[in-house]
């Protein structure tokens, strides 16, 4: 599913995600410490894969 590294920009992480099963659901999560006060911050998604 995921293909090659994550990528931070600015307040964004990119990740490229390929492949999936058609009408399967995917969940991802990313987490971060922020500085300076080592703040934890979590999000989570979900992809739907659907064919069109």
């Amino acid at each position: 599913m995921r293909s090659g590294m994550p990528q931070i920009s600015g307040s964004q992480v990119l990740q490229q995600v390929v492949g999936g099963v058609d009408g399967a659901d995917y969940r991802f999560r990313c987490t971060a410490d922020a500085a300076p006060d080592s703040q934890h911050l979590a999000v989570t998604a979900t992809l739907r894969v659907r064919r069109r």
